[in-house]
C-alpha cells in the first residue's frame, strides 16, 4: 500500500510507515485510517453458536443434557503439601535453596483428600416428590366466628396468665420471711466498745490525778452529758466555742 507521511516519503521504502501512526497522515476528504491490519470486509465478527437447537419442539418432547467434560473423569492429581514439607525440611536439617531442593525431590508430601464431599442446593433441591405452588387455604369456621368462640378462647388464655403471674408473685414474696443482709445484722448486733480515757499529755498517762472537781460520779456524768447535748451549738472541734450564729 502506497500513502503519503510526514516526511514527503513512499510506504513502499519503509514497511514502519504504513504501520506507524505517529507516521501517517489522514487523507483529503476521510478519516484517519487504523494502522493495525484488519480481516478482509466479508469476515464477521463474533463467536460461532455451535450448538443448535431444535427450537420448543425439541424441548418439549425431550430433554437434552449436558454431557461431562472428558478432564473431569480423569483422576485428579493431589496437591502437594508445601506446609508439611518444609516443616519435615528443617526437622532433617536443610537449611539452605539447594538442600530443600533436593529433599523436595526425594520425598513427596499430598495433601489428605476430603473423604466425604458435601452435597451441593443443586444435587439435594428439590427432594422427590415435592409439589410446588401455595397450599388452598383452609375453609373459614363461620360457626365459631358467629358464636364468639376466638374472643372466649382469648379472654380464659388471658384470665389463666394473670392468675399464672399472680401465683409466682406470691411466691416470690414469701410473706413473713425476712431476708438478712449484711446492713441489717451490723445494725441490730454492735459490738460492746469501752469509752475512750479524755486526752492526756504523755508525762501525765501514767499519774494519777490529784485534784477531783467534781462532788460526785453522778455530777461528773451529769456535766458530760450536759456538755454532749450543749456543744451541738457551739464552735470548736469539741465543741468549747462560744454559740454558733443562727444560719439563715
Amino acid at each position: 500500500m502506497m500513502s503519503r507521511t510526514s516526511e514527503g516519503k513512499l510506504g513502499a521504502q519503509r514497511d514502519t510507515l504504513d504501520t506507524n501512526p505517529l507516521l501517517i497522515d489522514p487523507e483529503v476528504g476521510q478519516v484517519k485510517r487504523p494502522p493495525y491490519p484488519l480481516p478482509p470486509n466479508q469476515f464477521t465478527y463474533g463467536r460461532a453458536n455451535i450448538n443448535k437447537d431444535g427450537g420448543v419442539n425439541e424441548a418439549l418432547t425431550q430433554w437434552k443434557t449436558q454431557e461431562r467434560p472428558s478432564y473431569l473423569a480423569q483422576p485428579r492429581r493431589m496437591q502437594r503439601d508445601f506446609v508439611a514439607l518444609n516443616r519435615a525440611a528443617v526437622s532433617a536439617g536443610m537449611v539452605n535453596a539447594r538442600e530443600l531442593y533436593q529433599f523436595s525431590a526425594v520425598n513427596d508430601f499430598t495433601l489428605r483428600e476430603k473423604s466425604a464431599k458435601r452435597p451441593s442446593m443443586r444435587e439435594t433441591y428439590p427432594p422427590k416428590g415435592m409439589t410446588f405452588g401455595k397450599a388452598t387455604r383452609p375453609s373459614t369456621p363461620l360457626w365459631d366466628v358467629l358464636e364468639h368462640k376466638y374472643q372466649r378462647d382469648w379472654l380464659d388464655e388471658t384470665r389463666q396468665q394473670a392468675d399464672h403471674g399472680e401465683t409466682l408473685h406470691k411466691e416470690r414474696s414469701m410473706p413473713g420471711v425476712v431476708y438478712e443482709t449484711k446492713a441489717s445484722l451490723l445494725r441490730r448486733h454492735c459490738e460492746p466498745a469501752d469509752p475512750q480515757p479524755p486526752w492526756r499529755m504523755p508525762r501525765f498517762q501514767k499519774k494519777e490525778a490529784h485534784l477531783q472537781t467534781f462532788r460526785s460520779p453522778q455530777a461528773k456524768a451529769n456535766s458530760f452529758e450536759h456538755h454532749r447535748l450543749d456543744r451541738v451549738g457551739r464552735t470548736g472541734m469539741f465543741g468549747h466555742g462560744v454559740y454558733a450564729a443562727a444560719k439563715t
